[in-house]
């Protein structure tokens, strides 16, 4: 898990069960998406970085180690079953992973929805400049390659704000 110190900044451990510093709390707070088709989780808890969770679409939890909801150990007591295997193709959710992000200051994010899953997740980001301009931007998110590529960027007329996210 993740915890915060005193100064804002969070620190979270590793794959490797290293401490490491993940910067900034993102400053409108903590944004959890899910894909509208179900391939991923996207996170984005820290300023500059999204954590990336793929969803698993082939498990099928009546078939390996999630077959038993429940079962009785050896006290007739009932508990959930140990985990057999850390097979990706036995597993839910797959490994986690970080994406660095330009934006700094992001006031929301969304999946953009398009009716084929053959066609990549895009994230669509409102963010802010150092300047107070409000600009949205879309990237695609490559599951396979664990990478964000940027795609295309738009300023918000004067005058105009998300004022209605508050």
């Amino acid at each position: 898990g993740s915890s915060a110190t005193g100064s804002g900044v969070a620190a979270g451990w590793t794959n490797d069960n290293s401490l490491a510093v993940l910067g900034q709390e993102a400053e409108a707070g903590p944004t959890v998406l899910v894909d509208p088709l179900g391939r991923c989780i996207v996170m984005h808890l820290h300023s500059g970085l999204l954590a990336v969770i793929p969803i698993n679409r082939k498990y099928n939890p009546k078939s390996g180690s999630g077959a038993e909801a429940h079962y009785k150990d050896d006290s007739g007591a009932a508990s959930t079953p140990p985990r057999r295997s850390s097979s990706p193709s036995q597993s839910c959710l797959g490994n986690l992973f970080h994406c660095r992000l330009e934006e700094r200051v992001v006031l929301s994010m969304t999946f953009l929805q398009f009716a084929s899953s053959d066609v990549l997740p895009h994230i669509c980001i409102l963010h802010q400049d150092a300047r107070g301009v409000q600009h949205v931007t879309t990237h695609v998110l490559h599951l396979q390659k664990r990478q964000l590529y940027f795609s295309q960027s738009t300023t918000l007329p004067s005058g105009t704000s998300a004022e209605w996210l508050r």
